[in-house]
């Protein structure tokens, strides 16, 4: 991501999807508020190299303003946008944003919601619980692999951060996510 690109990511991320994503929560009955992870330097962040320019990995998450809009009824929705120490804005994965600022807020369950059942075996089948070591063995023998990696780290490090569960369910299927935080089954992938 260069300066350029950078510039396009924030107007897009931090103003036209995430006023999306507040007005879609209002519309079904929530009231929402939308933030940056620059607002209030929420979330600072560290370059990962030179080689991918201005993107970066969450190191600290001030969760004061978080806490605040949902101490006041508000579902806080964060663009994964970040600062660094030196003033740069950094891109984040959206997925290691979302745990990082999870684990900082102590929550109870970290769910990430997608389009895929969960996290599937070397046949496709779902894995529905998954544990530390097994992970480590799904990645290094490309069972997991692409955009799963970041979604199944970010699950394990909110855990680390302080998360009572962590899982990834599929929210395709209407209902499948209240079952799934209800312990009532549903397709998804719980991490132990």
């Amino acid at each position: 991501t260069d300066e350029a690109t950078m510039q396009v990511v924030e107007m897009v991320l931090s103003g036209a999807v995430n006023k999306s994503v507040v007005s879609l929560f209002e519309q079904n009955g929530a009231r929402a508020v939308g933030f940056s992870g620059k607002d209030g330097r929420c979330l600072l962040a560290e370059k990962i190299s030179d080689a991918y320019g201005l993107v970066g990995n969450v190191t600290e998450v001030d969760p004061t303003l978080f806490a605040l809009a949902l101490s006041a009824g508000y579902v806080p929705v964060i663009a994964p946008v970040a600062v660094s120490k030196t003033g740069e804005t950094l891109n984040i994965n959206a997925d290691s944003a979302a745990g990082a600022v999870a684990g900082a807020l102590k929550a109870h369950c970290f769910v990430l919601v997608t389009d895929v059942p969960g996290v599937l075996d070397g046949e496709g089948k779902l894995l529905p619980e998954l544990t530390r070591a097994q992970v480590t063995e799904y990645i290094d023998s490309g069972v997991i692999s692409g955009g799963m990696i970041p979604k199944v780290m970010s699950c394990l490090e909110a855990m680390d951060r302080g998360v009572g569960r962590a899982m990834i369910v599929d929210g395709r299927k209407e209902g499948n996510l209240a079952d799934c935080l209800l312990k009532r089954g549903g397709a998804g992938t719980l991490f132990l």
